[in-house]
């Protein structure tokens, strides 16, 4: 508990607003980084997790309810992967998210740090921290190009696709 109340202490005042830019977040994350790995490491994964499903909901044409359901279950690089497939790949021939991401298996093992500090279990994730973060921030770069290469606005407000049954009588 007193971890968590000094992380909170460490970043207040450095957490992302929804007005800041992307470089303005990567600023953030490397303040952070210099004083607490595994809270910039937190940091820029969200970041990740962000502009990703920012992609999904401004690019895809399923229902917002459904697709907000099925963004919660992206809780590994399989169930992202099938998900951008479902809604990117296969609806609008987009790449595979393996060939948008060139950084695609050190993204896999973040995965597996983020699961491992959770749990206690990562003593010694320490070192490959730093790396891990600017491969982030690399990541997240390079998906800002594809948007701006596809035309997709993450960075507006991206409109809610309404859901409409129609009864038959």
């Amino acid at each position: 508990m007193l971890y968590i109340i000094f992380a909170f202490k460490l970043i207040e005042g450095n957490m992302f607003s929804t007005s800041d830019l992307f470089e303005t977040k990567v600023q953030k994350i490397r303040h952070i980084l210099a004083q607490d790995k595994s809270i910039a490491l937190n940091m820029a994964f969200f970041l990740f997790n962000w502009t990703i499903k920012r992609i999904i909901l401004a690019t895809s044409t399923t229902p917002s309810i459904i697709l907000r359901e099925n963004l919660k279950k992206v809780i590994d690089p399989a169930s992202l992967k099938a998900l951008w497939k479902k809604e990117m790949s296969d609806r609008f021939d987009f790449p595979s998210i393996t060939k948008v991401i060139s950084n695609w298996e050190l993204i896999k093992k973040t995965y597996a740090i983020i699961e491992k500090m959770e749990l206690g279990q990562c003593s010694n994730c320490e070192s490959e921290i730093e790396e891990i973060v600017e491969t982030i921030i690399v990541t997240c770069r390079d998906l800002n190009e594809f948007c701006k290469k596809n035309r997709i606005q993450i960075y507006e407000k991206i409109p809610t696709k309404n859901f409409r049954y129609v009864k038959v009588i």
